[in-house]
């Protein structure tokens, strides 16, 4: 995992050494659980015990609020926090966070937000073969879960479902659905974000067919590919979004390589 991180880093202050980092997430504490990753081997995404609640300390046999459940296809409702694991048998020693394999739905209840940070790796079982089997999901188009990907975090999803969608910092998103990647999800960009989105299952062209370009913003002006976005082949077939940080089209042919250079080989088979 370091060499990804190590390798992100410089090439985010290479290419976007002038920007200031955007926005943070935040949770209401009285609602927050937080990712502790107790249970051997400490990945399971609804093993309960890797989840600590309000008021309580780090530790293997702590639990979310018993008016609660942390299941698979069923809403979650508590705000999320994945940005450090307790993994330390000798004590407890903050360390970034692994998340997954996550199989199924995750579903989280309307207006409770999962965010995703630090250098935390949120890993689902994804195939390009289909949609929603491995999405991140909210109950409504009308009350949507929250998702927000910031830091070095990096997520690996099938696609997204009624869900808004916010990245920051140096994020990066892998999607591996070849339809509905953004299904009813609108996607935010922050101010100076430095990561990228990979679509593996579509090309530049396909993705700027897709309808949730329509409603994405950057910095909360419209998306626009080629003026504040920008769409570069990965050179296996998929996509990656970035996000350009003036009308400047210099930048963008070495833009895809560093990105590629950046990401750590093999993320999407990480279990």
């Amino acid at each position: 995992m370091n060499d990804y991180y190590s390798a992100k880093a410089p090439l985010a202050l290479c290419l976007f050494a002038c920007l200031t980092p955007g926005w943070r997430a935040n949770s209401s504490d009285a609602a927050l659980i937080t990712w502790e990753g107790d249970v051997p081997p400490g990945v399971a995404a609804f093993g309960e015990a890797n989840w600590t609640g309000p008021g309580e300390s780090p530790g293997p046999s702590t639990n979310p609020p018993s008016n609660g459940m942390i299941d698979p296809n069923s809403p979650i409702m508590f705000d999320m926090l994945v940005e450090t694991g307790f993994s330390n048998q000798n004590g407890y020693e903050s360390v970034p966070a692994q998340v997954g394999p996550v199989n199924g739905i995750f579903f989280i209840g309307g207006g409770f937000e999962l965010t995703i940070g630090g250098e935390a790796r949120f890993l689902m079982n994804t195939s390009p073969t289909g949609q929603g089997g491995f999405a991140i999901r909210g109950p409504s188009a009308s009350n949507r879960a929250i998702v927000s990907i910031r830091d070095d975090a990096f997520l690996r999803v099938e696609n997204f479902l009624l869900a808004e969608v916010n990245v920051s910092d140096n994020a990066f998103v892998e999607i591996d659905s070849p339809t509905g990647v953004f299904n009813n999800s609108p996607l935010s960009i922050a101010a100076g974000w430095s990561g990228a989105i990979e679509f593996l299952a579509l090309t530049p062209s396909a993705v700027a067919g897709l309808s949730f370009l329509n409603v994405a913003t950057v910095d909360g002006a419209p998306a626009q590919i080629g003026a504040n976005i920008a769409l570069l082949s990965n050179n296996n077939g998929g996509t990656l979004l970035i996000r350009i940080p003036e009308p400047s089209t210099c930048l963008l042919a070495g833009m895809s390589s560093l990105l590629l250079l950046g990401r750590r080989p093999g993320a999407r088979h990480d279990s």
